[in-house]
C-alpha cells in the first residue's frame, strides 16, 4: 500500500469477506491494517461485487472508513478489483485497490494464493 507517492510504500495485512448472492453479485466487507509509522486500518462496510464473467474475478465498490490513533477518521470510497489466475494446484491472485479519501488517493496491491 502507497499513500500518493509509491516512496512511501508499507506492508499491509487484511482480511475479506463474500457471500455470493448468485453467480454476478455479491456482498461483503474487508479490513486492512497498515504498519507504519503512524500506523492506520481501514474497514468497508458493505462492499458491493460484481463478477461480471463468473467465477473468482470481480471489480467492487465500497463506502470506507480509515482510522488510527495519529491519522484520525477519514470517510471515502474504494474501488478494486482482481484477477485469479490458475497455476497448476494452486491459484494465484493479484490484486488492485485504490482508495478516495480526504482529498487523496491510496493504492492497494495484492498478492493471494488458493490452494
Amino acid at each position: 500500500m502507497h499513500r500518493d507517492t509509491p516512496s512511501e510504500t508499507k506492508f499491509t495485512l487484511g482480511a475479506d469477506y463474500e457471500c455470493r448472492r448468485d453467480a454476478l453479485f455479491g456482498i461483503g466487507a474487508f479490513f486492512n491494517h497498515v504498519f507504519a509509522d503512524p500506523g492506520f486500518s481501514a474497514i468497508g462496510l458493505p462492499q458491493l461485487l460484481l463478477h461480471p464473467i463468473g467465477g473468482d474475478f470481480f471489480v467492487a465498490g465500497s463506502p470506507i472508513l480509515e482510522f488510527g490513533d495519529r491519522t484520525g477518521t477519514h470517510l471515502g470510497l474504494r474501488l478494486s478489483t482482481r484477477v485469479p489466475l490458475p497455476i497448476g494446484l494452486f491459484i494465484l491472485v493479484p490484486s488492485f485497490a485504490i482508495d478516495f479519501i480526504n482529498g487523496g488517493r491510496h493504492y492497494w496491491f495484492g498478492l493471494g494464493l488458493k490452494f
